[in-house]
Parts: C-alpha cells; structure tokens; sequence
C-alpha cells in the first residue's frame, strides 16, 4: 500500500487507511473496537460517527491519537 498524506483524509477514510495498513479485515478491527462489524462498517463508510468512547476505542485500537483520526 502507498504511503500517503493522511491529512486530506476525512475522518472515516483515516479508519480505513488505518485498518489497511494493519492488513485487518472489518471483523477483526470490530473486534479489537470493542463493537460488531455493522457498526465498524457504518462508520468506516461514513454512515454513522461514532460517539467519544468508541473514538476513545478505535483510536486506542490503531494506536493513535483520538485527534489524529477525528480533527
């Protein structure tokens, strides 16, 4: 995968640029989320945003933090 500029990146695109570079499927990063992969998926697309503890969660699962995917 190319190494690219994340900062032109909505928020829903970092979490999937995130989980790409894991080499995660949606299933796996649900579950590292704490969540199901319905909701991983809604938020991955953009459908739903997630509420502060599940920022909390997917930013402490990608190692990052919160600001650095939800600015």
């Amino acid at each position: 995968m190319a190494i690219q500029d994340t900062r032109t990146l909505v928020w829903n695109e970092r979490i999937q640029f995130l989980r790409r570079v894991k080499k995660w499927t949606q299933r796996e990063a649900a579950e590292v989320c704490i969540t199901n992969q319905k909701s991983f998926w809604r938020w991955e697309t953009g459908r739903n945003y997630p509420i502060k503890r599940n920022q909390i969660l997917i930013a402490k699962a990608f190692g990052v933090r919160v600001s650095d995917i939800f600015c």
